[in-house]
């Protein structure tokens, strides 16, 4: 069982801690993910996809003209909606987005795509980019796999998605989806949903740029 919302929904307090580790690699990375949403959106009418508690909406918002953040899940609508950013938060459904409202040039999906089942990624990706303009610049970053971080790597005999067991500070326990992919993989995915893809593998997390057809 996927117990991916609920895990984030019980998560929403402690969420953004993971992007606090005391790890100079990782920070250098994060630093460089943050520079490059701020050149990619600067002026643009963004559409952020699961957005979570806002972290990086902040960043977002304050290059782009306006910027419409979505998730699934309450609890972190709200911690994002308590920071006052200059940004627009509504709850939608990542597959459907009936919410979306807009006429957006740009979007963003941060640390999202690793927890898309297999075989909903191109429901996902028909669907966000409906919601935008052809010729729309797309960011996507995640984390590249590294052993003995964010929990216990999980496979499933007859299943294509690997999960990970993660222990919230409460001592709940949930397996969530968590896909990793190696820039082939990439590249064979988006390739047909994508012109201009540019990919990047640092240590700790992938990025990805391109525009929509």
């Amino acid at each position: 069982m996927d117990d991916t919302k609920e895990y984030y929904s019980k998560r929403a307090e402690e969420y953004e801690k993971i992007y606090h580790r005391d790890d100079p690699v990782r920070q250098s990375e994060l630093d460089k993910i943050k520079n490059e949403l701020s050149v990619c959106f600067k002026g643009l009418n963004v559409l952020e996809a699961a957005c979570g508690t806002g972290y990086w909406t902040e960043t977002i918002s304050k290059a782009a003209k306006t910027t419409l953040s979505f998730d699934y899940s309450p609890e972190v609508i709200e911690i994002a909606k308590s920071k006052k950013l200059d940004a627009e938060f509504i709850i939608d459904d990542a597959y459907r987005m009936d919410n979306i409202r807009g006429n957006f040039n740009a979007g963003c999906a941060n640390f999202w795509f690793s927890h898309i089942p297999k075989n909903k990624i191109t429901v996902f990706l028909n669907c966000f980019h409906k919601k935008l303009n052809p010729g729309s610049p797309v960011f996507m970053a995640d984390n590249v796999y590294v052993e003995g971080i964010g929990g216990k790597l999980i496979t499933k005999p007859g299943y294509q998605d690997t999960y990970k067991l993660r222990v919230l500070s409460d001592g709940s326990a949930y397996e969530i989806i968590k896909n990793y992919y190696n820039e082939d993989e990439l590249k064979d995915i988006f390739s047909p949903h994508a012109e201009s893809l540019e990919t990047y593998f640092g240590n700790c997390f992938w990025r990805i740029k391109y525009k929509t057809k």
